[in-house]
């Protein structure tokens, strides 16, 4: 089975939790790919880009033009509130040789799935991109069904994939079912890190989770694991995976926790978010150290 785990990787702020630590998400770049993952996925919700102007996003995609290795792997989150912002945020990341886009759909009101095929279209007819629809109702207040997706994929074929994130995996298999005999090249992906395997086991693709932040290397392992068809060890890291998924638990919204993980860790980034998220307490530190050393990652390391 070919099954790829994506990070949607936080981003390391100043203390002022709007301007890019370029040195820290350097780092951390660095230290995901190093750890195995098979790509990024830059300014997702956990990169927090719904706080961003359209200039740091732009700055995000030309540090990430300039400073990733050749032939990684990078996905571009894009989606504005404003259409044409959105479309211009797609046309600069193919600019710059980034042109495979993330698109969640317009937020804050719910929309009928006739406004978000009109929407997704008119970013496919008018933009380069090969495009990943990004579902989130739990987010957005609508949801992306899967027959939407087969209409889009049908139309469109620079729309290419999708990442799925419903606890649901009934939504996500119909998904598969729906688009898969006529696109058998339309890459789903879970959402949620604990479905890895169930999703690879249905003939998806893998995983866009946020666990890969900081345990990139085991993410990377069950990968191998489920590559090679090794049954036991898949079991053994879907039950790892399984606990570990507590550290969404310790805070709403998560990416502190994240953050003062992977400080515990031993990497020394800034650990703001952008206003008015605070930064992991003493309590949630306790808990993280905990979980951390059920994992077995409680020994800081070398970065």
């Amino acid at each position: 089975m070919e099954v790829k785990y994506y990070t949607p990787v936080i981003t390391v702020f100043e203390e002022d939790g709007a301007t890019p630590d370029w040195e820290g998400n350097r780092l951390l770049h660095r230290f995901l790919l190093e750890g195995g993952v098979d790509g990024l996925v830059l300014m997702g919700s956990t990169g927090e880009f719904y706080t961003m102007s359209l200039e740091t996003q732009k700055e995000m995609i030309d540090f990430a033009a300039r400073t990733l290795p050749a032939g990684t792997e990078v996905m571009v989150g894009a989606a504005r509130m404003k259409m044409a912002e959105t479309l211009d945020l797609c046309r600069y990341a193919a600019s710059r040789g980034l042109d495979r886009v993330m698109l969640v759909s317009p937020y804050y009101f719910r929309l009928t799935q006739e406004d978000l095929e009109e929407y997704y279209g008119r970013i496919a007819r008018e933009t380069p991109c090969r495009i990943y629809l990004y579902n989130y109702p739990d987010r957005t207040g609508h949801d992306l069904t899967p027959e939407l997706v087969e209409r889009l994929a049908l139309r469109f074929e620079n729309i290419v994939g999708i990442k799925d994130t419903v606890s649901e995996l009934g939504h996500t298999r119909a998904v598969l079912r729906a688009v898969r005999k006529e696109r058998p090249d339309f890459a789903v992906y879970s959402g949620f890190d604990e479905n890895l395997a169930h999703i690879a086991l249905s003939g998806g693709n893998g995983c866009i989770g946020g666990l890969s932040n900081l345990l990139p290397d085991r993410c990377a392992a069950w990968v191998r694991a489920i590559r090679e068809e090794r049954m036991a060890d898949i079991a053994a890291w879907q039950q790892y995976f399984d606990r570990a998924m507590a550290l969404y638990d310790i805070a709403q919204p998560f990416m502190p926790t994240v953050k003062r993980a992977l400080k515990l860790r031993g990497m020394e980034l800034g650990e703001a978010c952008a206003f008015p998220v605070s930064p992991a307490t003493e309590a949630q530190e306790a808990k993280l150290a905990a979980l951390l050393s059920e994992l077995d990652a409680a020994e800081p390391r070398r970065f």
